[in-house]
């Protein structure tokens, strides 16, 4: 959501490059979607009537994390000055279930929530990335839940606000993967902290892949800014591949096959700088398989890019490549 002709008390502080990107369905504070798809035609597959032009992921969560998915809902209201937000009404969306009720993000896997400022969350995460993925014991940590749950927490974003767990949590979890750190982001340009977590676990031999938008990217611009901090990359030990099959829309990050996150964020400084944003962090080896699944399905569908390639590049095609991304770095300073 990003108005043109903002209202008049919003005025003052509008910024014509600050817009929502959460993409969230909440239903009755009990069962919220999230992920990386719009409503559209375009993520409709062909099968159920829609174009299926975009390749993307999406996460089912029911039951009290839904209670923080509300909460997000309410800061994206309280963003749009929406009229509702000051008499009252948007609270009624952020009630939580009066029960404990379990949710199942993915399937029905028993899960438990952690709250949304548990710094010992990311300790835990930080913990368990060291000792490799053993079985993971989250009872300690989460409300009404057990040592057989699944430990989910519900990460948001609103820079404007200075709110940083989700920028926190990936800086984190990056910069302590100990094999492996699988990345999807069809829009790749990642700011300096992210990149030198990347960096910095490539060079002590962790696996970095990167799986970005191919020639089918539904911003050229973004994707040629992209290709001309590859060389940097890979340089550096960092795998990237280009997917092939669609339009790459999927926001997603598994870490050591312990970890994963799913959500609307994508690895580039808008998400990190202006957007508002959500996901949902997972520290859990079934799910996070299953996530790690899906990343080695979809590099199946994925051209590697090497640097015999990005040395074919013509002299015109670097040129442009430069020319995009110093254009989206202006663009985000402003």
């Amino acid at each position: 959501f990003n108005p043109v002709f903002p209202p008049p008390w919003r005025r003052r502080t509008h910024h014509i490059f600050h817009r929502n990107h959460r993409k969230i369905l909440l239903v009755d504070a009990t069962i919220a979607f999230c992920g990386g798809m719009n409503i559209a035609d375009e993520y409709c597959g062909k099968e159920l009537g829609g174009t299926g032009q975009f390749h993307d992921t999406h996460v089912r969560v029911e039951g009290p994390a839904a209670a923080h998915f509300a909460h997000v809902v309410r800061d994206s209201m309280r963003e749009a000055a929406w009229e509702g937000f000051q008499n009252g009404a948007a609270a009624a969306v952020a009630a939580p279930p009066t029960s404990s009720t379990r949710y199942s993000p993915f399937a029905a896997t028993p899960a438990v929530h952690v709250k949304n400022d548990d710094s010992t969350y990311i300790e835990t995460i930080i913990q368990q990335l060291k000792q490799g993925s053993k079985r993971i014991h989250n009872g300690d940590l989460a409300e009404g839940g057990g040592e057989d749950g699944v430990c989910v927490q519900v990460l948001a974003a609103n820079s404007w606000r200075n709110m940083r767990q989700l920028q926190k949590a990936l800086r984190l979890t990056i910069q302590y993967s100990n094999t492996r750190c699988y990345i999807t982001s069809p829009y790749f340009l990642p700011p300096l902290s992210l990149l030198r977590a990347m960096t910095s676990a490539a060079k002590r031999g962790v696996d970095v892949r990167v799986i970005t938008s191919g020639d089918l990217c539904d911003v050229p611009g973004a994707q040629n800014a992209s290709r001309y901090i590859y060389s940097k990359l890979l340089t550096n030990g960092v795998r990237v591949y280009e997917y092939q099959a669609a339009t790459l829309h999927t926001k997603a990050v598994c870490i050591d096959a312990v970890y994963s996150f799913l959500g609307s964020f994508n690895f580039d400084r808008w998400s990190y700088s202006r957007n508002l944003e959500v996901g949902v962090g997972v520290l859990n080896t079934a799910v996070s398989q299953n996530v790690e699944k899906q990343f080695l399905d979809n590099l199946r569908n994925s051209v590697e890019i090497t640097q015999d390639d990005i040395a074919k590049a013509s002299l015109l095609q670097r040129a442009w490549q430069f020319t995009c991304y110093m254009a989206y770095s202006f663009i985000v300073r402003m």
